[in-house]
């Protein structure tokens, strides 16, 4: 699993598992120096929520990848049924947290989970800190981060040969656009890299670049992910109409910003980039685990579209 999807499984089941909830409501009844009285309200805000995240965390561990990290980090012990139900019981059974504080092993209960679930938080913070935010530290205010994902064919890893080809063509592909809207202070430059089941480049480009890309990406897979090698011809009409990209260029020599040849060759270009880097396996990063199977299979098949096209 790449970092930055290790960290967004994280963020999702804290917020799922409601750890930043749990610890709010846990603390006030941990402090020796100042018991409370137990009210209605704090039993019902404690019962409430740590039932809401027992259903969060079915909720994660039906998802594979999120049942590993729950597994790794051993949120399911913290949040086992047995152990709730002690907790509830005795809440709804004293009047003063006094009470649980007259007791060690009641004590212990509830200071294992606060402590447990307190760390986890620090834990998720400090990968934030020191690595997501890391990798974007450098941004200028004019900048952003695209990611595209390289997929892995064959589990044989990434060829450098394979690699230049595609750092090769987004070069070309980040100059075209540049070239349409006129940008002529974006940059692309490598911001990190990211191994996993697949390989992950994190682009650093203009914010016009990047919207543009980010767009383009979109929908062009959408034109053609279902389409086999030979039923896409990048000459037609429908493999151009309604690509945003494509209707800025068309703008751009109506208004006489560009002429026709110009123009007409920008738009080759740029589709004639899109079919190299899909045949050389490379999409926009999504984060949608459904789609995650469907996406790297489609892919797969569209390995031989450059040549077919082409041929």
């Amino acid at each position: 699993m790449q970092t930055n999807a290790f960290i967004k499984q994280l963020q999702d089941i804290a917020k799922k598992c409601k750890i930043d909830e749990l610890c709010e409501v846990l603390s006030p009844l941990l402090d020796y120096s100042q018991p409370v009285a137990v009210s209605d309200t704090i039993r019902g805000a404690f019962t409430d929520t740590i039932f809401e995240a027992r259903d969060g965390l079915a909720s994660c561990i039906a998802n594979p990848e999120a049942l590993q990290v729950t597994e790794l980090l051993g949120i399911m012990e913290l949040l086992q049924p047995r152990q709730i139900a002690k907790m509830v019981a005795k809440l709804h059974s004293v009047e003063s947290t006094a009470e649980i504080f007259s007791s060690p092993a009641d004590y212990a209960l509830f200071q294992s989970l606060f402590a447990n679930l307190h760390t986890l938080r620090l834990y998720i913070s400090a990968l934030e800190q020191q690595i997501w935010k890391h990798k974007q530290s450098a941004l200028t205010d004019s900048d952003r981060i695209l990611e595209v994902e390289v997929c892995e064919y064959d589990a044989s890893g990434l060829q450098p040969a394979r690699l230049a080809a595609v750092l090769e063509s987004l070069h070309r592909l980040h100059a075209l656009i540049a070239k349409v809207v006129e940008d002529k202070i974006s940059k692309l430059h490598i911001a990190y890299l990211d191994s996993g089941p697949d390989f992950i480049l994190g682009l650093q480009v203009g914010f016009k670049v990047a919207e543009i890309l980010k767009t383009l990406f979109q929908q062009f897979w959408q034109k053609i992910r279902f389409k086999a090698p030979d039923e896409i011809d990048r000459h037609s009409d429908g493999m151009m109409k309604n690509l945003n990209i494509i209707q800025h260029i068309a703008r751009h020599e109506k208004n006489g910003v560009l002429d026709a040849e110009t123009a007409a060759k920008l738009k080759t270009a740029i589709i004639e980039e899109m079919i190299n880097l899909v045949s050389i396996g490379v999409l926009l990063k999504e984060y949608e685990q459904e789609e995650k199977y469907e996406r790297k299979k489609l892919l797969i098949e569209k390995r031989d579209l450059k040549a077919v096209i082409f041929k």
